[in-house]
């Protein structure tokens, strides 16, 4: 279904089947399986060793301080950061992350206004192409508002926090443009990352690209998302970030319209990114996604409720 083709009336019975939707957690999301992504789960709240066995149960997975979310000593520190091993889509993986976020819920753990929800991608993804990293910037260019708006999860704002841990790459891309749509080899593709990595605390994080550190561990980095404990969220983000990276690397990229998006678009300010903006979200989701399901949870989290009451998360099973 190709969203931006209904008429008037088609598209406001989808609006309105949207809002009545709630996301169900799959076993699977169909992403290829040579892609990878790992995941930092920020809490607040709960005891830190109430928490520990738990994690080290499941393999790979570790438990840490966080300097933002770590307070108190010994034996009664709160909150910490959990990572995840390197994942793909793959059942027994989500069960652990379910597992994880059900752990956190019995020891009332939250996450507040100080906690992101990080998510790496395998850079892969884009393959080592300088054109599909071209391809990347400018899609992130014109569609972050609807990524962060998006990336909100549950809540209706943007943390706090993210004003100076995840920073909009708009301000850093705008002076950039015309070596972004002119880079044609690494070299200059290294010129321009260097460019948004000046510090990592960026909505997107390159610097552990091989561009910028010439290392194994060679990830793109989603540093807008808040943070939760809801696994439905957790998944909703991979599924969204996966196919919007992979997009920009598929043989099927507007290069035409996203160029010309690229050209006209203007900078606004983080402040704007509060506000919903259904024809982009709508253009974006015919974008990134082939399967009608993955469409309408990607706009079930982006539209949200408006009339949520005692915190109720009307959209999430």
């Amino acid at each position: 279904m190709k969203l931006k083709e209904l008429n008037k009336n088609d598209l406001m019975d989808l609006l309105n089947y949207i809002n009545d939707m709630k996301i169900d957690f799959r076993d699977e999301l169909d992403l290829p399986k040579n892609l990878t992504f790992g995941l930092e789960i920020e809490f607040e709240n709960a005891l830190f060793y109430d928490i520990e066995p738990q994690v080290i149960e499941l393999d790979g997975w570790k438990l840490k301080d966080d300097l933002s979310v770590t307070v108190g000593r010994s034996f009664n520190k709160e909150g910490g950061e959990i990572t995840s091993p390197i994942l793909i889509d793959k059942k027994e993986y989500w069960n652990d992350l379910k597992q994880i976020c059900t752990d956190l819920k019995l020891n009332n753990a939250e996450a507040t206004e100080r906690c992101g929800g990080h998510i790496h991608i395998g850079s892969q993804v884009l393959k080592d192409d300088v054109n599909c990293y071209k391809n990347f910037l400018k899609l992130w260019y014109v569609y972050e508002e609807i990524m962060y708006r998006f990336s909100t999860g549950e809540d209706t704002k943007i943390r706090r926090a993210a004003k100076q841990y995840a920073k909009s790459l708009r301000p850093y891309m705008d002076n950039q443009k015309w070596k972004i749509s002119t880079m044609h080899n690494e070299d200059e593709l290294r010129l321009v990352l260097l460019r948004f990595t000046s510090d990592r605390y960026k909505a997107v994080n390159f610097s552990n690209t091989k561009y910028i550190k010439h290392k194994n561990f060679d990830t793109i980095e989603f540093r807008c998302p808040n943070g939760t404990i809801e696994e439905v969220i957790w998944q909703n983000n991979v599924n969204t970030f996966m196919n919007f990276a992979n997009y920009a690397a598929s043989n099927n990229f507007d290069k035409e319209f996203i160029d010309h998006q690229f050209k006209c678009d203007e900078e606004r300010n983080i402040k704007y990114f509060y506000f919903m903006d259904i024809k982009k979200a709508l253009e974006l989701a015919d974008l990134i996604f082939e399967k009608d399901l993955d469409k309408f949870y990607f706009l079930r989290q982006y539209f949200k409720d408006f009339d949520l009451k005692d915190n109720e998360k009307k959209f999430i099973k």
